[in-house]
């Protein structure tokens, strides 16, 4: 039997998918899988707001600070800390707390964005993270390469072979109803165990996370218009002064998958894989 959790609400102002997690798929179990939603953000999805405000976190972002802390000041430390005991059936000792939660296998962190892009995100992409893949309609995969640089805190690097979903076009007025239809196939075909979507992928490995200086280089080369790279001349890749050594927000790519991507395989920064 295959444990999973589908978690919503990492981010409180995501709310499209929580009625359909919440009521379809709260504790449901098919054939070799069992499935239960988790509320990743409780507080934030009440208030409504992308992270809980507090005086020790500018960015109170959830989804950069797990494992977490379970005596920190910070809420957000806290909830990591209580959000991966949870998932991995123990207490906050670290002992297996059986009584209360059975460890998952794998986890499908759910998210919306504004952005013009669907994107599946993973850590490290093992036999499980390749397998869940193949149940979601969405063409790009970034693989947050594990620890390469500082952009870390991710609920699914706490799980090896979980997958995060990044569903785009949150302001378009169809998206509600076109995220809940899409994530309901998805996750009924997970549990029947039968793939729908087994297309070859780009996939992306990304090399860590992008300091403001490369930024404002990368700004500059491409005449202040991230959003419409064209190919780069070698004063333009002159101009980024670029290494390995540097870092790149996964998040950056996102914003532009396409255009985004082929420029920074250019000039090193990702690498796209079969």
């Amino acid at each position: 039997m295959l444990e999973g959790a589908i978690v919503y609400g990492i981010h409180g102002d995501e709310q499209n998918i929580r009625p359909l997690l919440h009521e379809k798929y709260n504790k449901v179990r098919k054939g070799n899988i069992r499935l239960r939603s988790v509320c990743g953000n409780p507080l934030a999805v009440e208030m409504n707001l992308r992270g809980v405000p507090e005086r020790e976190k500018f960015d109170p972002d959830l989804n950069r600070e797990f494992p977490g802390e379970h005596d920190s000041s910070s809420y957000v430390q806290r909830r990591a800390a209580e959000l991966t005991d949870r998932l991995k059936g123990q207490n906050a000792y670290g002992v297996q707390a059986g009584f209360a939660h059975d460890p998952v296998d794998f986890v499908i962190d759910v998210h919306e964005t504004y952005g013009n892009f669907d994107l599946i995100v993973v850590d490290g992409l093992n036999e499980r993270s390749k397998a869940l893949i193949q149940y979601f309609d969405i063409r790009h995969v970034v693989d947050l390469n594990r620890g390469k640089g500082d952009y870390h805190g991710f609920l699914i690097s706490e799980i090896p072979g979980s997958i995060a979903l990044e569903f785009g076009n949150m302001e378009d007025s169809d998206h509600p109803q076109q995220i809940r239809n899409r994530l309901q196939q998805s996750v009924d075909s997970l549990l029947n165990e039968n793939p729908q979507y087994m297309y070859a992928r780009p996939y992306y490995t990304v090399w860590g996370s992008l300091t403001r200086e490369i930024y404002d280089r990368m700004w500059s080369a491409t005449s202040h218009n991230i959003a419409n790279f064209t190919p780069l001349t070698p004063e333009q890749k002159q101009a980024l002064n670029v290494d390995r050594n540097t870092d790149l927000v996964p998040a950056f790519i996102g914003e532009y998958p396409d255009k985004v991507a082929q420029m920074l395989e250019m000039v090193g920064y990702i690498r796209p894989e079969s």
